[in-house]
């Protein structure tokens, strides 16, 4: 997975690691939130059209959604964009300059990666300031508290409802899931993060989640969670993680379901996120389809990927065709954003984004066209299982929601990638 992803997880380990704050902020991650909420697999989806998906990611920079009640033009954009998804994609962030902070500067919200100690800590300083003249409370309390305003701005619920999907993400994390040795089972010990938040925030659970380890990172922390590859077998001292993660260990897959049912919670079905294709791919695949638990698979990749690694551009392509033709899941891609440069982008550049996100898409079609063998005017991407998630976190800087347009053309923004990708859909798969 590629290295700015890395880095945004270190922080959600520090920030799932927080317990003690749960409940000053409001936010119970306790079982018992989420035991009484609807099996999200009761309500069909919007119909199979020959056209691929849109979601709309929500994690990063939520501010415009949140604050979106008061201001008549910015919910117009809203229920225009709104019209033209099909589900919507929540990784809700709980800490950190990335929460809440509505003046955030350009300087606050680049990528982990390309800040340093010293302007991390003034950003942190800066918005702790904000917090206090606001009287926010912490950072995690005034994250919620937002939560639950753009959850009601977007109205999740009536939106699940109406058959959009919601696809949520977990790192899969021993604070949360627990191995028994004896019993070789999975135990839900508290709400990871994003089930937490839809719960407590939207009353509502994922119809899909997307779900990885970060092996080496959890490792080092001690919230990797550890389950022999085999019933029976026991994890060898100093194995290395990677040989235990998802999705090559599979097994974890039908463990963690029945965790969750043991537990009263509803999951929804898994999507394993795939960071490579190679000659054994085929055959973890195959498996995982025939799994009832698995909705689908995942793959992460936008304009950085043509950009910079054509060979995983290449790869992804191969896995994509490879799980359109032999299996029938589903497909997401979540795309980071991505200017070229290592600082805060150029204002007069941020919009390119969204062109430079449609040659990825129409690239990433081509060559999986290609692979399948189909005609030059037949597309891939054309079908129901394709989902395309423009997301809110990038590289140098991480993606604003809103507006959709500027200046006449589509905005570099999570809304602006959803239209621009709208655009597309009719273009090359029809009304």
């Amino acid at each position: 997975m590629i290295t700015y992803r890395r880095l945004f997880f270190v922080l959600l380990v520090l920030i799932a690691g927080q317990s003690s704050s749960a409940v000053a902020s409001g936010l119970s991650c306790d079982i018992s939130a989420a035991v009484k909420l609807s099996d999200p697999t009761m309500v069909a989806p919007q119909g199979s059209r020959a056209e691929f998906q849109i979601f709309w990611h929500i994690a990063t920079q939520i501010e415009d959604i949140a604050d979106a009640s008061s201001r008549a033009n910015t919910i117009s954009d809203i229920s225009a964009t709104q019209k033209l998804v099909d589900g919507y994609y929540v990784n809700p962030l709980l800490g950190g300059p990335l929460t809440y902070w509505p003046d955030r500067p350009a300087k606050c919200a680049l990528n982990k990666k390309m800040r340093t100690t010293d302007s991390t800590a003034t950003c942190k300083a800066e918005q702790q300031k904000m917090r206090q003249t606001r009287g926010e409370g912490d950072d995690r309390n005034s994250q919620f508290k937002a939560l639950v305003r753009a959850f009601k701005v977007l109205d999740l619920t009536a939106e699940q409802s109406r058959g959009k999907q919601i696809m949520g993400e977990m790192i899969l994390d021993n604070s949360e899931v627990t191995y028994s040795t004896e019993s070789d089972q999975l135990t839900l010990s508290k709400l990871p993060r994003t089930v937490c938040v839809l719960a407590d925030a939207g009353k509502l659970a994922a119809n899909d989640m997307m779900i990885y380890q970060e092996p080496v990172p959890q490792s080092r922390v001690g919230s990797f969670l550890w389950v022999p590859r085999k019933e029976g077998q026991k994890v060898e001292p100093g194995a290395d993680p990677k040989a235990y993660k998802i999705p090559e260990n599979a097994r974890i897959f039908p463990m963690l379901r029945q965790a969750f049912d043991r537990a009263g919670v509803p999951l929804g079905k898994m999507f394993p996120n795939f960071r490579v294709w190679n000659r054994r791919s085929p055959a973890l695949v195959n498996d995982l389809a025939q799994m009832p638990e698995i909705g689908g698979f995942n793959f992460e990749g936008g304009a950085s990927i043509l950009a910079e690694k054509q060979k995983k551009l290449e790869m992804y392509a191969e896995g994509i065709s490879w799980i359109l033709q032999k299996t029938k899941k589903n497909v997401s891609v979540l795309m980071p954003g991505y200017w070229p440069g290592e600082g805060v982008v150029d204002p007069g550049d941020i919009d390119t984004l969204p062109v430079r996100t449609r040659d990825f898409v129409l690239e990433l079609d081509r060559r999986i066209s290609e692979k399948m063998g189909l005609s030059d005017r037949q597309h891939a991407i054309c079908t129901g299982r394709m989902i395309f998630i423009p997301a809110s976190y990038g590289r140098p800087m991480h993606v604003k929601t809103l507006p959709s347009r500027r200046n006449g053309q589509f905005a570099g923004t999570v809304t602006g990638q959803i239209q621009m990708l709208a655009e597309l859909r009719t273009q090359l798969c029809g009304d």
